[in-house]
């Protein structure tokens, strides 16, 4: 749908390395945040694509080592003038630092992650990449680490499922049931790799959503509700439907092998007629589908 799209990256001037009041970091992070959403919202502003900021990871602070130095200097400065007191060596010694600051190629970085969206009506495309950002909060570089393409109707799950939050109910924290549910399913995303761990996390947000619906992560309600989605689309006309079997096969005591479910139900051919169908499904430990038979 999307591609990874290029940043118009430009090379910068030294800048002015004068001793000025710090701004709280916190604020010098929301700038570089906003600043990168600005920028990504500007390069598709005419593609039709809607733009959502879904997370922001810690800044990642990366100096080149004259300006560390520079930076003990002036931390050592700072305690001086607290106390009320100055020292004319060290500021010769912050004098000559930074001029080797100033002819130093190297600047300093701020690395952000960050997790977005890009969507359409029916289709989202998640992205988690890193922007390297100078001390002027222009974007020097973009690296992205991996993106999903998902339906839009799941992008709020998405949200969940990175932000690690409650899913089923009205409250940012999960609840052990939903931590444990994250703790199984995100650690075998991690095993997989491109469309296989796309196609898995799509899966993730569907269980999500059913979850959500039915208020409970009980197995037996996810394999009915699987099964019945995998019969059934759009307006559902039928009768007399039945799970003649829900079970779990293990060969060993600590594993689940996969799940079998029979479903039965009359699906209506005329204006009083009924035709029977019944179908066995197989699901895997992670309630991904393997088989369906028809049985008649």
């Amino acid at each position: 749908m999307i591609g990874l799209f290029s940043m118009l990256l430009g090379i910068v001037g030294c800048a002015d390395l004068k001793y000025t009041p710090q701004v709280p970091p916190e604020n010098r992070q929301l700038q570089r945040q906003k600043a990168i959403e600005t920028r990504i919202q500007e390069e598709f502003k005419d593609q039709n694509l809607k733009y959502k900021s879904i997370a922001f990871g810690q800044t990642v602070t990366v100096k080149p080592p004259s300006f560390a130095k520079l930076d003990s200097l002036y931390e050592i400065k700072y305690r001086l003038e607290s106390t009320g007191k100055r020292d004319a060596r060290l500021d010769e010694n912050i004098g000559i630092q930074r001029m080797i600051c100033q002819n130093d190629t190297a600047r300093i970085l701020y690395m952000e992650e960050h997790v977005f969206s890009l969507s359409s009506d029916s289709i989202s495309e998640v992205f988690s990449g890193t922007f390297s950002l100078n001390s002027r909060n222009e974007i020097q570089k973009v690296e992205f680490k991996e993106s999903y393409v998902i339906p839009s109707n799941l992008s709020i799950f998405y949200s969940y499922y990175v932000l690690n939050e409650s899913f089923m109910w009205n409250s940012p924290q999960p609840t052990q049931e939903e931590n444990d549910f994250y703790l199984i399913y995100k650690t075998r995303a991690a095993q997989l790799f491109g469309k296989q761990k796309e196609d898995f996390i799509i899966h993730t947000l569907n269980m999500m959503k059913i979850a959500k619906n039915k208020r409970s992560l009980e197995k037996q309600l996810f394999l009915q509700e699987l099964s019945k989605r995998s019969c059934h689309t759009g307006v559902i006309d039928y009768k007399d439907a039945v799970f003649l079997r829900v079970d779990q096969v293990s060969t060993t005591e600590d594993k689940i092998d996969y799940y079998l479910v029979e479903y039965q139900y009359n699906q209506k051919t005329g204006e009083s007629t009924y035709v029977k169908k019944q179908f066995i499904f197989k699901y895997d430990s992670y309630l991904q589908l393997i088989s369906k038979e028809v049985v008649h």
